[in-house]
Order: structure tokens, then sequence, then C-alpha cells
């Protein structure tokens, strides 16, 4: 069975055995720092399923919770060196270096969120620091309070079978002497300190029930306090605090990455805590592998990012979505930047598989296309292929500024797309989009691009490479200037006839047969796919560049 299939179809039909009134799908991140599109694969997994469920008739919520009520363990590079005073305070109520108004963590959230629209993703935002003053919260981390042995037995068959004995023994003497609930000083508005790389947290040390107070030490202050339930500033620790999270939201599903979700991990500690102390069954588990940044793990919180925004500034959200719904969660991917044009040639062709304009698709490709088309999209009002310019050429394009002016690359830009897409005129809307293309094109040209894409045509030929083209060579470009003269070709068919003419002259492998044109235009051996290049030119000035290289 094909393996897109399986990871989607049997979530769906997991959660649908569940037969709720509602499915709640959710996810969260720590606002840390700047994020990276690592949460994407968590998000587009949500929103694919989102998208399944409504179609088949279900009430479905999407909830992505951030996180702004953890403590700051450090900073990122990009952070001012006298943030360090903040370490310990929850990000909720740390001011954004950066804008006024803003906490830490409104500030990265919101850069995040607001990429969302240019995604496809709307789910409602909650907020953690938010959360926790509600009274329903308030009651479960009384629940947590009175139901604490058996989440201390809990806690001790999963986390202290992982320890060696010495971890163990004082694992569960740390457990026995507190509570798993951690309290930001009313003094000092700090939830942890670290003392020589260890993180002391101020825990709840004792439950006065008649009075509804906790007691706690605050290891900032060196002082001992007592608050009500009601006015202390509580959070569960963390294994616990996941289990709470579900169990308030009834959590249908939540996917998680591979630390978490591995056999008698956080995940399975949290569905035995939700099952046997808050009787809620808990989520359906989803496993992913890392999103990737090349070779690199990327890190929120020391700055190994690469975020929506600047992936934005390149490529086209669709095609990030494809990358991301087509693998399986647990094989693992690797976004490289430098590959951008191959992953849309990609993209753009399983839309063309699903539109019926790729005759050579074979039954397979139409039934990956027809699952995983309408979860890329954006737009999803889209009933017909979109005319676009390929990223080939505009890659081309957006390198021609010293030899055609805008309006000269519009005009080839949109002829390119009629012979494409075999249409008389381009609307205003292609039009823009075309724009828009050529500018992400320019961005990852300066960027990213491998140097066989980037293009510097000098004014002129240089004398020495003249002189160096043989006879052979020569005979090449003259039937390349008759070809050009004598009408208009696609891509494939120039491409095709230039392959032709070359192999065709004698004493010339086809080889140096292309270099000869690279070099004759860029000076260099190598360049952008002929085809697409030649066509990418004004005919008038290849045919004249042509021609110098033979006087």
């Amino acid at each position: 069975m094909n393996a897109i299939k399986v990871w989607i179809e049997e979530a769906v039909e997991e959660l649908l055995k569940r037969n709720p009134d509602k499915i709640v799908i959710n996810s969260g991140k720590s606002i840390s720092g700047r994020i990276h599109i690592g949460i994407f694969r968590e998000l587009f997994i949500c929103d694919s399923l989102r998208r399944i469920l409504e179609k088949k008739g279900c009430d479905v919520e999407f909830y992505f919770l951030l996180d702004d009520y953890d403590p700051a363990k450090r900073f990122p590079s990009y952070i001012p060196a006298d943030y360090n005073k903040y370490i310990g305070v929850p990000f909720s109520d740390i001011p954004s270096p950066f804008s006024e108004g803003e906490s830490y963590a409104e500030f990265f959230a919101n850069e995040l969120i607001s990429t969302f629209p240019s995604f496809g993703l709307n789910p409602k935002i909650l907020w953690t620091s938010k959360l926790y003053n509600t009274v329903e919260m308030k009651n479960i981390i009384r629940t947590v309070i009175e139901r604490v042995d058996e989440i201390r037995n809990i806690l001790i068959t999963y986390v202290g079978g992982t320890l060696n004995e010495e971890d163990a023994e004082e694992y569960r003497r740390e457990l026995a002497e507190r509570y798993p609930i951690n309290v930001v000083c009313q003094k000092c508005g700090k939830m942890q300190v670290i003392d020589k790389g260890k993180i002391i947290p101020n825990r709840v040390l004792n439950y006065i029930k008649e009075t509804d107070e906790v007691v706690y030490y605050c290891h900032s202050c060196l002082e001992e306090f007592k608050e009500k339930v009601d006015d202390a500033r509580l959070k569960l620790t963390w294994r616990v605090d996941w289990p709470a999270k579900w169990f308030l939201l009834k959590v249908t599903c939540e996917p998680a990455g591979k630390d978490h979700t591995v056999k008698g991990g956080a995940y399975d500690t949290g569905l035995r805590i939700c099952r046997d102390v808050f009787g809620y069954e808990g989520p359906v588990k989803i496993g992913y592998e890392w999103l990737r940044y090349g070779d690199v793990d990327m890190k929120t919180h020391k700055g190994i990012v690469f975020t929506p925004r600047e992936y934005l500034e390149i490529g086209q959200p669709e095609v990030l979505r494809y990358l991301i719904i087509r693998t399986p969660p647990l094989k693992h991917i690797s976004f490289r930047p430098e590959f951008l044009p191959q992953y849309i040639d990609e993209y753009e062709r399983v839309e063309r598989v699903f539109f019926n304009y790729q005759p050579d698709a074979n039954n397979e490709e139409k039934y990956e296309a027809n699952i995983l088309y309408p979860l890329t999209l954006v737009d999803t009002n889209i009933k017909n292929i979109k005319p676009r310019l390929p990223f080939r050429f505009a890659v081309i394009f957006s390198q021609l500024k010293d030899i055609m002016n805008q309006q000269t690359i519009m005009i080839k830009a949109q002829d390119v797309i009629k012979k494409i897409y075999k249409i008389p005129v381009v609307t205003e809307a292609e039009l823009k989009e075309i724009e828009e293309t050529i500018i992400k094109a320019g961005n990852w040209v300066l960027k990213y691009a491998p140097e066989n894409y980037k293009i510097n045509i000098s004014s002129k030929i240089d004398e020495d490479i003249k002189e160096n083209l043989t006879e052979a060579q020569k005979t090449v470009i003259k039937k390349i200037i008759e070809l050009l003269s004598e009408g208009d070709f696609t891509e494939e068919e120039l491409q095709n006839k230039i392959f032709t003419i070359i192999k065709n002259v004698g004493g010339l492998n086809v080889k140096k047969g292309f270099e000869s044109i690279y070099m004759v235009i860029l000076g260099k051996k190598y360049g952008p796919r002929l085809g697409s290049f030649l066509l990418s030119l004004d005919r008038d000035w290849l045919i004249e560049r042509l021609n110098s290289a033979l006087k």
C-alpha cells in the first residue's frame, strides 16, 4: 500500500474510531527565540488531518498552543547580553528586545503567526500563560496536588527506569520532597535559577488544604513563601503539564517529535497520567522525524534557524507544504535551499498530474496527486491549473536587468507562460505573480544558488574566447543562429534541436558543443539549462551576440 495513504488515512481512521462529537487537533511551541520552519512539519500534519476530517463532515478544532510560560534557560546570540538578567523568568514576562509594548514571547510568536495566512494555516491561538489563569486549570492543579502520589509512581516508572541507579534514587527523593508544580516567585518573578549549569526550579513543597495554600522556596531570593492557589503563579512540570492540557482541551490528536514519542517516553508518560489521573483517554500519537536545515538540526534557543519569513522570500508556500506532506512522518526531511528549483519542478509536476496536464503520468502518480495536491493549497478554492512562470525561467529573468529592461523581461515571461499553457493572454493577477516569482528567484540566486545558476553577462565577448573556438564549435554557433532565425520554439524543442545540431557536427562531442555556447554568452563553460536560458534572452540580442563570436 502507498506510504502516503498509510500515514494520513491510518491517522484519520484512528481518530474516527474515537467517535467523538468534536475532534480537537493540537500543536504547540515554546517561544525561546526566532522559530524555525521545523514547526511546520507538525503544523502541516495537523492542518492536513483537519482538511481531510472536515471534508468527511467532522466538527474539527485546531489549536496552536504557544508555551510562553516557560522560563528562559539561555538566550540566542542575537539577543542583547544584558538579557541574561532575565534567565529564570517566564518568556511571557520578559520585555521584547526589539519592540515596545510586547513581551519577548509575543514578539517572536507574532513573527511566526504573521506568516500563517501565507501558508494556508488558521489554527486557534492559545497562550499557556493565559491558560494557567483559568479556573479550569487551577482545578486541574488541585487534582494534581490531591493525586500526587499516583503521579509520582507513574513518573518513577517511566522516567526512573531510564536512569542509572544513583540518578534514579536522587530522582525518587526529589519527587518525594516536592510536588510536580513550578512557581513564579511573587517577589523576584523567577521560576528557576541555573547554578553551574544545573537548573534548580522553584517547586511547591507543601499544600495546606484548609486554606488552599501552597508553600514554595525561591532559589533566587533564598526565601520561603506561601500563597493561595488562586493567587499563585503555578505551572505544572512539563511531563504533567502536557497531559493536563490534553485533558483541559480534550485533545484527540497531537503530533510530536521523535524524542518525545519513543516507546516509554514523554508522550507515553503523558498518556498514562491522562488516563489514570484525569480519566481522559488522551490523544492519538503521531511521531515525526525532524525537518533539518541541510545537515544541521535547527534549534530555536541556539539561534540555528531558517525562518518561515526567510522561506517566503524565495519560495512558494505550497512547495514547502508539499515537501512536508509528501514525506511519511517517520522519515526525516533535509530542507536544502540550494535544491529549491528541484522541489518546485517536482511540485509543479504533481500539480499538472492533478489537473490532467501530464500525459505520461502513471496510476500511482495520479493516486498520490489526488491525495497530496489539495493538502498543499493555500487557496483551497482553486479549481483549475494556475498558469505560472517556471522557477528556472524566473531565475534567469531575475539576472537579465543589465541587458534587458523590465518591460522586455515581462513580455518574455508572458511569452513563456502562453506557450506552456497555450493561453492567448495573461491576466493582471498572473502578471503580479510573475513579478513576485522573479523577485523570489532573485533572492534565491543572491543567497543560495549554486554557481551553475548564476548569470553575469559581459558587454562583449573576451577575445581569448573567440580565438579558442574550434571550427566545429563555430559551425555549431552558425547553425544555432540559423535555427533562432527560423521561428518560435518551446523549451524542449529548442533544447532537442541544439542537441541534434551538436551531435551532427563532426569532430565535436556534445559537452564541448554546449560549452561553446555558454562561453560566448557567459564567459564560462556552464550555466542554466540551455533551452530555457536562450528562450529567456532577447532574440535579436542573442543572434547579434552569437554573430560577434564569429567575427
